[in-house]
């Protein structure tokens, strides 16, 4: 119940950042991603995935009033317990009121576009997050394709935002100092998961290619990485591996 409690909480600072009640209360920038579990109608294949997202991202410059990007995640690394799905896609908006009229727009304007998915694929999972970017990759869209590496966190006992923050930064500067650029974000649960998860976040982290990503762990276990991050991080936060993904940008309309 504390657990479920203090998420409530965190993810009201994110919601309601206006609020005076949470004026003291530092929010970090965020942006919103809504992610879809999907799995392949009988007889479907992910190349029936792709043309269909081909037609997506020719629509959705007419249909979408407000900026959107989706990419197609497919999992490589996986188990049958954590993984139940296909594939994901997941959706990027700079904000919850540009998310919300994406949704909107779909609802009241995808028509057959919606059909054809339906007879594609079977989406039966649609969650809300809010992304905070905890090392930044200084790009302003991500690469055509790449891997994205995903870990279950909790935070440990009153830990707060200022409180990752600050470890954070100790964190980044320990990156800084081994040359790795990796980035990694926090994905935050809003509405949709569920409820059962004790989770508060999924931690997760970006390369341009499954060689890079083993580059970057043999670079970080050499230069101490991991008692660095044990120091770091042990007292506010405990994190369990799951699975790596291997993602397609497939567009959107990001112009707005």
């Amino acid at each position: 119940m504390m657990k479920t409690l203090k998420r409530m909480c965190l993810i009201a600072a994110m919601a309601f950042s206006t609020s005076t009640a949470l004026a003291s209360t530092p929010v970090p920038e965020y942006a919103a991603l809504e992610s879809f579990a999907c799995n392949f109608q009988p007889g479907k294949d992910r190349s029936d995935m792709v043309k269909w997202a081909g037609k997506w991202n020719a629509a959705v410059k007419d249909i979408f009033s407000a900026p959107y990007m989706a990419m197609l995640l497919d999992p490589f690394l996986m188990n049958p317990a954590d993984q139940q799905h296909d594939f994901y896609w997941v959706g990027y908006s700079p904000n919850f009121a540009a998310q919300g009229a994406i949704q909107d727009d779909w609802n009241a304007k995808a028509g057959k576009l919606a059909d054809e998915l339906l007879a594609t694929a079977d989406c039966d999972t649609h969650v809300i997050w809010a992304m905070t970017t905890t090392r930044d990759s200084g790009n302003a869209t991500p690469p055509a394709t790449g891997v994205l590496t995903f870990q279950a966190c909790s935070m440990i006992g009153d830990t707060t935002m200022m409180d990752l923050a600050a470890k954070d930064a100790q964190m980044n500067a320990f990156m800084d100092s081994i040359g790795q650029q990796s980035p990694r974000w926090r994905w935050w649960p809003i509405s949709g998961l569920s409820s059962a998860n004790q989770m508060d976040f999924l931690s997760v982290s970006g390369n341009l290619t499954l060689q890079q990503k083993g580059q970057t762990m043999d670079d970080f276990v050499k230069n101490g990485g991991l008692q660095a991050q044990m120091e770091i991080y042990s007292d506010v936060m405990e994190c369990n591996a799951m699975g790596t993904s291997l993602f397609t940008r497939v567009g959107g309309n990001m112009s707005q």
